[in-house]
């Protein structure tokens, strides 16, 4: 017997195709009776009578056989016949080609293919049932149709209109008492009803619904192909009656006990005349299930209640006798995957509609629940059931349990449903998490019937596909498989990895990878508690524990089998997901070194060696030849870098060059990150850039050097190199938006981070002057030869050589305002660039008749010299705007800086302050050696007191008070780092020391904090001195210095006393609070690991940054969400505050706060006051996330309106959540993942 799954997927898509063909062609066939010889003539003459042949599927496949195998001979045969007339050339060409070998076996092959399909089709033609639902892959091409049931001997190509008497009269023809004759011609009239026009529904549906339960077989066909006729073609509220009328009929059939009906132990028999009767009125309303919503989009409420109400009601009902089948087993032949339920819940208002008809006919529910518990499961594969005429009451179950499972994960998915499971399951709360934990049992089950069915039947690639809808619905369908009990249940076949299967493995990590991938599922991932080798443990620690076993076996090649790499690829896609979050980090790397593990393996197969970067040309990319398994392995890897402490560890364990490689490459194709994250390498990217190691392997792999030639190619010739062969100039407005906008961001983003930066412009390749013939000839390579291009244009030649020099100009004061708004950048461009000398020639040469000439580049200078000459918040000093579209014409209200001293009209006037007589009194007090603890709280509840004060200035007294007391309770392994009273010979370099000091000391001459005329020296000298005794510390000297911010603000606070700055600075240096507070303290020092100090990293980002992300996260997730999506790592913004001391953010008052509340407070209220500055500037960062600005804006701009004592609380509040957490993560600067162990 011939099987339509027997033949392959070409032969099946030809046999589709010649059904629709044949379909087409039935209609002339019917005409009258016609010969073999008279069918054959219409075949062959089909292309010039049928208007639309060429769209028959069967034509298209032949005509790609023929283009594919017999193109290239006719192509040369017509090239030896260029000049010959068309005429002549077709005969000859087609006689070559008819006589080739090509053609032959073209002929040869076709033939035998269509010899097999004609055997099926003659098999299988004359059994509609067969044809119909014994061939799935033609209804997944949509080829079953109602044609089959709408054609009739009775219809003809006319239509008639009817009179609403000739309707009633119509009806009452159609009643069975009335003869045969009338009835069967009152029917054959409304064969000929015009389209649209039956609409006296009201007296007709019951006749055509009693002709579908007529005795007579033709007469019931003929009703049925009745209904599919008038489905095609009829309006909303004719489907609606329509389809009640066949749901009616088949309500009344299964009440009926004098009606057909099938024992369910005798399976079913599709060749029997009346179950085929019963399937085609099935197969009809299946169709009418999935169209019919079609017609609901504007259609009233009460053409959708009756149909809704009927199916289900149809649905609920059990068989007419115990044993019998039900309504929905003769449905799930044709919809097993309850495709239309799918579309009926889907939109809100059909959905409540639906749920009011389950919760009336609530037995279609209970029974579809009561078959999920049995777990239903063949005893033959469901591939197989098509090659017969009958089905297994086995196989009729197992398609009923997949229709339930459908059913009910469609359903789950709204509040509504899951409160509908709960009441169907006799009140049980736990309703919907049992029939859950039902469904993992039977996904991670082991049948040896599963192996042989096809993808489409087998339970787990159904369940796993209704669980992953179910994750990505909601957050509160989340929360469902987050349960506790559902995740144990998940979890089974990852504690006895040994006793399953490779491919159950794979499904549960891959559905616990994408729970993961959302803050719920990861939150239940590392607090749900397992029982693991008589050990209770968390999920994660689990997950951690089986990849460090499996990466221990690969690295000692311990592994025979490639099931055990593809378990290692499973879980640490799986473990990615928690260690990407900050929380899941600190779990994974508590006993578990993944990275070095990971190393070890890449190290051992020696499939990965280290070649020199591919720089790609033309935006592709040359991957080096690994296989999948190390390309698995350094993808997952590279998931470290999402945190500033997992790029440590991915430097500690020497990947940190392999990840970034492959990141390149990736990002190079526009992959998305991984299957269950699109977007999130720009963000990868951002956090790499925050250590200088991380910008370097980005320069080597030619990360760098694209971002620069496409940058150069943008700004000069409007578009990338592949773009346009032609430079062509783009007007100067609008300067940033769109692919500009896009170019300035991805540049800020590599130069955000100073100290890597620093690394790169201090490498060999220094900043040099460019000759104005490489100026136009050649392309930017790295960093410094797009600086020079952007910023340095300071020669007539040089413009002469720039396409558009209008556009470079004020991108690049753009790029200089963004560097210079990072204080230590700005100190690096006036010591080695002499910036600000360099802006003032530029304004001086901008001038016309002695006035600057105002336009885009002179007011952009002119903000650029405000911010760099000047310190001071907000409310310090007035930065001027820049011009927009509205304010262009109107006169600019400020002076243009011209020099370097600075308008007047930039300066405000200092707010004085006076210390209170309590705050004196305090601050005097004498220390108390036998009450040193009380009086260390006192003083503490005395600080957060000052600190809700708007105006207070006692804050040198509070310091050093709190500092003796701490200084007795000191645990912390710092040593003091005086007293140095004197400079050595050898003075240590210092970066932009004189001008550092100049605007510290204008900074506290205008706050009235120094008197006028205060020279330099002192200060100087005192950093100089503190930078002595730090690099005594340090594991060795290192080129240059910082300058050090913290030392100026302490210097400010004493009022200028080197003496007592001196020594609180020695005695504030044995606390831990000095190594987050003062951030050259720690800065490659002895008392960190030499491969931390090495890295280039601070405590304050490994740690501080890192804590201060963890706690945006829980604390302000909008917040957080807005920095990812802009490619920026809060990490940064927050790392330059503490550097500066928030020198430049905020006024002075506020930072003499800071500095009062953290020595008072400890480290923890760094992170805690940084968090509350960000939910200051929520609403901003939320706008400018919004108009994709966030970057430079809040780079550039100071904060404003910001006070200590509005945000007291909310700190002291977050202090009690996340204090415990922040201090122990605080105390532990040598961060380091676990060590390795085997075994």
């Amino acid at each position: 017997m011939a099987d339509p799954a027997s033949l392959s997927p070409e032969q099946q898509e030809i046999l589709i195709s010649l059904k629709q063909l044949f379909t087409a062609v039935e209609c002339e066939v019917n005409k009258a009776a016609i010969t073999p010889q008279i069918f054959h003539d219409i075949l062959i003459h089909l292309e010039q009578t049928h208007e639309h042949f060429h769209r028959f599927e069967f034509v298209k496949i032949l005509q790609n056989k023929i283009d594919t195998s017999l193109s290239a001979i006719i192509e040369t045969e017509l090239n030896k016949r260029p000049n010959s007339d068309p005429l002549d050339v077709i005969p000859e060409v087609t006689d070559v080609v008819f006589n080739s070998p090509e053609f032959n076996a073209l002929q040869e092959s076709f033939c035998l293919s269509m010899q097999e399909i004609i055997d099926v089709m003659v098999e299988i033609y004359h059994d509609p049932i067969r044809w119909e639902v014994g061939t799935p892959f033609l209804k997944e091409k949509n080829y079953v149709s109602n044609d089959d049931l709408s054609s009739s001997s009775n219809q003809t190509s006319g239509c008639m209109f009817f009179t609403s008497d000739q309707y009633f009269q119509i009806a009452q023809n159609l009643d069975p008492g009335m003869p045969k004759h009338v009835r069967q011609n009152a029917l054959n009239c409304l064969f000929k009803t015009a389209p649209g026009e039956c609409e006296h529904w009201s007296a007709i549906r019951q006749g055509i619904m009693d002709g579908l339960a007529d005795e007579d077989y033709n007469f019931a066909e003929e009703s049925l192909s009745l209904h599919a006729k008038l489905f095609n073609s009829g309006t909303s509220y004719s489907t609606s009656e329509l389809y009640t009328s066949l749901s009616g009929h088949l309500i009344q059939h299964f009440q009926s006990s004098a009606t057909y009906h099938i024992r369910m132990r005798n399976g079913l028999d599709t060749a029997n005349k009346n179950t085929r009767c019963l399937l085609r009125r099935f197969m009809l309303l299946s169709i009418f299930q999935h169209d019919i919503t079609t017609f609901w989009i504007r259609c009233p409420e009460r053409h959708m209640i009756q149909p809704i109400s009927q199916t289900i009601e149809l649905l609920s009902l059990p068989g007419s006798e115990e044993g019998c089948l039900k309504p929905v087993q003769y449905l799930c032949l044709f919809d097993h995957k309850a495709l239309w339920f799918r579309k009926w819940v889907h939109g809100c208002f059909t959905r409540n509609l639906v749920v009011s008809a389950m919760q009336k006919f609530n037995n279609f529910l209970k029974s579809s629940i009561e078959c999920v518990s049995a777990g239903a499961l063949p005893d033959i594969a469901p591939k197989d059931i098509y090659s017969s005429f009958t089905y297994s009451w086995k196989q009729l179950k197992y398609l009923e349990f997949i229709h339930s499972v459908n059913v009910i994960a469609n359903i789950v998915q709204y509040k509504a449903g899951r409160e509908l499971i709960c009441e169907a399951s006799s009140g049980n709360a736990n309703g919907v998490i049992d029939i859950l934990n039902k469904l993992i049992r039977v996904m991670t089950m082991d049948n040896s019937v599963f192996n042989l069915m096809d993808s489409s039947f087998h339970p787990q690639t159904i369940i796993s596909e209704l669980l992953r809808e179910i994750i990505v619905s909601g957050e509160e369908c989340r929360k469902l498989l987050s349960n506790e009990m559902v995740l144990k249940t998940f979890m089974q076949p990852l504690l006895d990895l040994p006793n399953w299967t490779t491919k159950c493995i794979q499904v549960v990590c891959d559905i616990l990878s994408l729970l993961g991938s959302y803050c719920i599922g990861t939150s239940q991932l590392i607090n749900t508690n397992v029982n693991y080798k008589g050990e209770n443990m968390v999920i994660a620690s689990v997950i951690g524990e089986q990849c460090q076993q499996l990466l221990t076996a690969c690295a000692s090649k311990d592994m025979s089998q490639q099931r055990d790499k593809d378990v290692v690829c499973a879980l640490l896609f799986l473990a990615r997901q928690i260690y990407t979050t900050h929380e899941g980090l600190a779990v994974m790397t508590r006993k578990y070194n993944l990275v070095t593990l990971t190393n070890e393996v890449l190290t051992t197969s020696g499939d990965v060696t280290p070649q020199p970067p591919v720089i790609p040309q033309d935006g592709d990319s040359k991957e080096t030849e690994t296989s999948c398994f190390e390309e698995v392995l350094v993808d997952n890897m590279l998931g470290f870098a999402s945190t500033p402490r997992g790029l440590l560890f991915l430097f500690q364990g020497s990947m940190l060059d392999q990840c970034i490689d492959y990141l390149y490459q990736r990002r190079c194709k526009k992959l998305q990150v991984s299957k269950t994250q699109k977007f999130g390498y720009g963000y990868m990217v951002s956090q790499i850039i925050g250590i200088p190691a991380g910008l370097q392997a980005l320069e080597r792999c030619g990360f760098i050097r694209q971002r620069s030639r496409n940058l150069w190619w943008l700004l000069e010739n409007g578009g990338p190199p592949t773009s346009s062969e032609v430079p062509v100039t783009q007007p100067p407005d609008p300067y940033f938006e769109g692919a500009l906008l896009k170019a300035l961001t991805s540049l800020i983003q590599v130069l955000i981070s100073y100290d890597s930066l620093h690394c790169i412009l201090t490498s060999p390749h220094t900043l040099v002057p460019l000759d104005p013939e490489v100026f136009r000839q050649a392309e930017p390579n790295n960093l410094h030869d797009i600086l020079q291009r952007i910023i340095f244009i300071d020669s007539l030649s040089k413009r002469r050589s720039l396409l558009n020099y209008e556009l470079m100009q004020i991108f690049g004061l753009r790029i200089l305002s963004i560097l210079l708004s990072c204080l230590d950048t700005l100190l690096y461009f006036v010591d080695n660039h002499d910036i600000i000398n360099y802006l003032v020639k530029c304004q001086e040469d901008a001038k016309s008749e002695g006035k600057i000439v105002i336009d885009d580049a002179t007011i952009e200078r002119n903000i650029i010299l405000v911010r760099s000459t000047v310190l001071g918040g907000f409310t310090e000093k007035v930065i001027p705007p820049r011009l927009t579209k509205e304010t262009m014409s109107e006169e600019y209200p400020y002076a243009l800086v011209d020099s370097t001293n600075l308008p007047q009209c930039y300066l405000t006037q200092p707010t004085p302050t006076s210390e209170t007589k309590a705050e004196v009194k305090l601050s005097a007090m004498p220390l108390s050696e036998n009450e040193s603890d009380s009086w260390l709280d006192k003083t503490r509840s005395f600080v957060l007191a000052a600190c809700r004060k708007t105006s207070f200035s006692g804050h040198v007294g509070l310091m050093e008070v709190v500092l003796k007391y701490q200084i007795q309770e000191n645990t912390s392994p710092f040593k003091p780092i005086g007293p140095v009273r004197e400079l050595s010979k050898d003075t240590l370099p210092i970066s932009g020391l004189e001008y550092g000091c100049k605007l510290v000391l204008d900074y506290g001459i205008r706050l009235n904090i120094l008197p006028p005329g205060t020279k330099p020296e002192a200060l100087e000298n005192l950093i100089r001195v503190v930078t002595t005794a730090l690099s005594k510390q340090q594991h060795s000297p290192l080129p240059s210095y910082k300058f050090d911010w913290f030392v100026g603000v302490v210097y400010l606070l004493f009022g200028g006393h080197t003496d007592r700055t001196l020594s609180f600075l020695s005695a504030f240096s044995t606390t831990l609070c000095s190594g987050y507070l003062w951030s050259l303290r720690l800065l490659c020092s002895s008392f960190i690991q030499p491969s931390i100090a090495s890295s280039g990293i601070t405590a304050i980002h490994y740690n501080a940054c890192h804590c201060t992300e963890r706690i945006l996260q829980k604390a302000l997730p909008k917040v957080a969400c807005a920095f990812r999506i802009s490619g920026m790592s809060p990490s940064h913004l927050v790392k330059r505050w503490i550097n500066a001391t928030f020198l430049n953010i905020l006024p002075w008052n506020e930072i003499c706060n800071y500095v009062l509340l953290v020595v008072s407070e400890g480290p923890a209220y760094i992170v805690l006051y940084c968090v509350a500055l960000l939910k200051h500037i929520e609403t901003r960062l939320l706008h400018h996330s919004n108009q994709h600005t966030l970057l430079y804006n809040v780079l550039e701009e100071p904060v404003q309106g910001f006070s200590l004592a509005a945000y007291l609380d909310y700190i002291i509040s977050l202090d009690k959540e996340f204090g415990a957490m922040l201090r122990q993560d605080l105390q532990t600067l040598d961060v380091t993942a676990a060590s390795k162990t085997h075994g």
